[in-house]
Order: structure tokens, then C-alpha cells, then sequence
């Protein structure tokens, strides 16, 4: 009983976690709409927040994307270098 007690305010607790990330998100996003620059910039700063938030919740997969986009990155790279010789 204690321990189902427990997984079932752990789940609560995390379920307001995520709510409370996702409310920052939805503040952000009504802050930057109404911000007097271009739009550009209030898009990439909504990007930022996700971006943010996929980091925090999967860490993991966070580095292996980051690594992919270097690899294919590092690719364009040695294409263009050889393109031109």
C-alpha cells in the first residue's frame, strides 16, 4: 500500500512539473506575441523554450541529436571543401 501510495504522489508530482514547465511556456510565448521586435526573433526564442524543455526531458536523445547534426554538419563541410578543389 505505501508503495503504490508513493508511485501515485511521485506521478502527481511530476504531472504539476510538467504543468508548470508547460505554463512558462504558454507565459513566454503570450510575452514574446506582444514584444515590439521582429518576428523572427519571437519565433526563435519560442524554439529556445522547446528546445530547453526536450534537453531537460530527454537528455539522452538531446546528445545523440546534437551529435547527428554535427556529424551531418562536419559532412556539408568536407563536401563543399572538396567540391572546390
Amino acid at each position: 500500500m505505501n508503495e503504490q501510495l508513493k508511485k501515485t504522489t511521485d506521478d502527481l508530482i511530476d504531472a504539476g512539473r510538467d504543468a508548470v514547465r508547460d505554463g512558462e511556456n504558454v507565459v513566454g510565448d503570450a510575452v514574446d506575441d506582444h514584444r515590439d521586435e521582429p518576428l523572427v526573433m519571437r519565433e526563435a526564442r519560442k524554439v529556445g523554450r522547446r528546445v530547453d524543455q526536450y534537453r531537460e526531458d530527454y537528455p539522452t536523445a538531446f546528445g545523440v541529436a546534437v551529435g547527428a547534426v554535427a556529424v551531418a554538419l562536419v559532412g556539408v563541410l568536407v563536401g563543399v571543401v572538396a567540391g572546390r578543389r
